[in-house]
């Protein structure tokens, strides 16, 4: 393998802040980490310890929340596997660059420019139909905004500041209205209420280069004016709103000096980043049960040998064999599967999915009655010394001759919900453990389409490649780590670029897709993908090498053919804007709303009252049901030790979803703190002049006696 060149992470998370002043934070550097301190330009100090320092405030002195940055950075791989990140040669500091090459020759290099290209597409998308569209619309799919029909005019929906370009150290631009005169930029009018939006953001470069990407405020406007306006009418489509998320391309072009013909030359990076601005994550600390990274993790797995020796050919479970070794063209058509023999580590693979359960408790009381069932102490089903001893010899067969544990692996395995059972709220057959009967499967989380019952998806599970895992393990099939001796550096300044790639997704949302958090089901289909992690970008919207700027990148146009098509873009590559604009309109909707949902589960062998009785009316059954805790608070414990509605003050309805588009910003984050030995997650930084406090739980639901 020659010398390669390449940005990290290929998927940035960026968030949302109302804060206006130069501080922000760069995402967690590890899953169940806060988030990364940094200065206005993105300089992170790292400890002697090999850890970055982390923030202890999510807000500014005038208690508005900061911004969360996504930085990115290039880095060389040579021939031998071995990363590092490029240094940028600084004659004064006496720093030397690193020697790069390009196709007619090498140098130090001397600088990086960096483009991005920010854009939200929500307004002139598709109405967002829970599983409706995602294996393409149907001709009378309905649009957003309807009224306007004319493409020139339903192009202005797009919300387009350009492209912008930096280069060398402590330098910004930003995607504001009028701050890219060469550009045709489209912008909401600016009466637009409750607030207006006149910038996506900005990037920032650090002292070594490296690109910062900070989104908009969390701003969201609609031009309805007249009574009863300005109004959300729905979860996820309000015609009239504009919103601040976005997402788009990040590229970089190294120059260096070639000393040879003594002149400026450039390398272009040939796989762009991406980065994806989202609204602000309230509980860092605490994982979804299924992350993005989970979700793109299987999906590169499955399509894109990301990992042929977990899945893959025959032949890619022969020892030694990697990813760079495989022509994906005919793996693809290949027949392939999970390798039987495939041992998963405890600590790096199963103990961050199986220990995510009993993290909920703080965010939701809704799990009180099954907290010990979940605990991870000595007495709980996810007792971890108990779980991460695996078997002399695996199971082939049911439990193993001196394996004591299996049961307990086996009570987890099976309590979980398995491809084909989206729309299975309990089985009705005895299982390995007779508690399990008709107990409602896991995770008890709503799915993709609670809904409707057209194409529905009721509850949520595991991605294949989570669920197989778990199998191995159940069956003994794993290894510990500690007993093995196997050394694994938690030293955040070891990390591998796949690594790098994935920390900054493990903090996002990876189901239910309905729309879901930061990105909608779009980001699992496999088409929008080049590579492993990375986005294919239209490469239209690029920098090219011939004019090294951005001035000639065309304007966003949804109907560049004719008629509207759902797959706009992804055979030729995926344009600024064209991940988010499958979300809700405006986010705060969605967001509200998504606490709990009482799920139709009615079935007709369901619907007898009594399995032997001639009286067979139906009755119609519904669950109560969780959507994502850990995402969108529900519960949380106070510093009083109390324990409070998160959102109290915002019902979770229609007429609480306006509210949220303002009150958002003052809403409390839940942080670790340690006390006695013991981490706790306490709700900090609610903004009670603006929203007040109300009532605690306890106070609104008094324990009887």
């Amino acid at each position: 393998m020659s010398t390669q060149y390449s940005i990290h992470p290929a998927i940035g998370i960026a968030r949302v802040g109302d804060s206006e002043q130069n501080h922000f934070y760069l995402p967690p550097a590890q899953l169940g980490q806060m988030p990364v301190e940094c200065d206005e330009w993105g300089n992170v100090k790292t400890a002697k310890d090999g850890h970055y320092p982390t923030i202890k405030s999510f807000r500014d002195k005038d208690k508005a929340i900061l911004r969360q940055g996504a930085q990115f950075k290039v880095y060389m791989t040579d021939k031998d596997g071995n990363s590092q990140p490029l240094v940028v040669k600084d004659a004064k500091k006496k720093i030397k660059g690193t020697i790069v090459s390009g196709a007619t020759g090498s140098g130090e290099l001397i600088d990086i420019i960096w483009t991005v290209h920010l854009a939200n597409k929500k307004s002139a998308w598709y109405d967002f139909e829970q599983t409706s569209g995602e294996h393409g619309y149907a001709e009378d799919h309905p649009l957003r905004n309807p009224e306007i029909t004319n493409d020139i005019e339903r192009n202005r929906l797009i919300i387009d500041p350009g492209p912008q370009t930096v280069r060398g150290t402590r330098q910004k631009a930003a995607f504001k209205k009028g701050e890219n005169p060469l550009y045709a930029q489209t912008f909401p009018p600016d009466d637009t209420k409750p607030y207006f939006i006149e910038t996506l953001g900005e990037i920032r470069t650090s002292d070594s280069n490296a690109l910062t990407v900070l989104g908009g405020h969390g701003f969201s406007g609609s031009i309805n004016h007249k009574f009863p306006h300005p109004l959300i009418e729905t979860y996820a489509n309000n015609d009239g709103w504009f919103d601040d998320t976005s997402d788009g391309p990040v590229t970089a072009m190294l120059a260096y000096y070639d000393e040879q013909d003594q002149q400026v030359r450039y390398i272009r990076i040939e796989d762009p980043s991406w980065v994806i601005v989202g609204y602000p994550r309230y509980a860092p600390e605490i994982p979804d049960l299924i992350t993005i990274n989970d979700v793109i993790y299987d999906l590169s797995v499955k399509h894109f040998a990301y990992k042929p020796y977990l899945y893959g050919t025959q032949d890619d479970f022969k020892e030694g064999h990697q990813q760079k070794d495989v022509n994906l063209d005919s793996w693809r058509i290949a027949q392939k599967r999970y390798n039987p023999d495939y041992y998963p580590k405890f600590y790096e693979e199963i103990w961050p999915l199986i220990s995510r359960p009993a993290q909920m408790w703080n965010v939701t009381s809704y799990l009180g009655q099954s907290y010990q069932p979940h605990s991870t102490g000595q007495g709980g089903n996810f007792y971890m010394e108990m779980l991460a001893t695996p078997p002399p010899q695996p199971s082939t067969n049911g439990p193993a001759p001196d394996d004591p544990n299996y049961y307990h692996r086996e009570k987890i395995f099976m309590s979980l919900r398995q491809p084909g059972e989206e729309n299975v709220f309990y089985r009705h057959y005895y299982t390995f453990d007779e508690f399990q009967f008709e107990k409602p499967l896991m995770p008890l989380l709503a799915g993709d389409n609670p809904i409707t019952n057209e194409l529905p998806s009721k509850f949520l599970r595991l991605t294949d490649t989570q669920l197989y895992i778990l199998r191995q393990w159940r069956d003994g099939k794993f290894i510990n780590e500690k007993e093995e001796g196997i050394y694994h550096s938690t030293k955040d300044s070891d990390m591998s670029l796949s690594q790098i790639d994935q920390a900054t997704l493990d903090m996002g949302l990876g189901g239910a897709f309905c729309p879901g958090g930061e990105v909608a089901w779009i980001i699992r289909n496999p088409a929008i993908y080049r590579k492993a992690y990375r986005i294919n970008a239209d490469q239209k919207y690029l920098p090219s090498m011939q004019t090294n700027n951005v001035t000639t990148t065309p304007g966003l146009n949804l109907y560049e053919a004719p008629g509207l098509k759902w797959n706009n873009n992804i055979d030729d590559g995926l344009q600024p804007g064209d991940i988010t604009k499958y979300s809700a309109l405006p986010w705060q909707a969605d967001f509200n709303e998504c606490s709990t949902q009482d799920i139709d589960v009615t079935y007709d062998q369901w619907n007898k009252l009594s399995p032997n009785s001639a009286y067979e009316k139906s009755i119609q059954t519904t669950n109560m049901t969780l959507w994502w805790p850990a995402h969108r608070p529900l519960q949380v414990f106070l510093e009083n030790g109390h324990q409070a509605e998160w959102s109290r003050g915002i019902p979770a309805n229609k007429e609480g979803d306006y509210k949220m588009v303002i009150a958002w910003k003052w809403l409390g984050f839940v942080m670790s703190e340690t006390v006695d030995g013991q981490t706790k997650y306490v709700e900090k930084e609610r903004v009670t002049d603006k929203i007040g406090d109300y009532e605690t739980f306890e106070e609104q639901y008094p324990q009887k006696k």
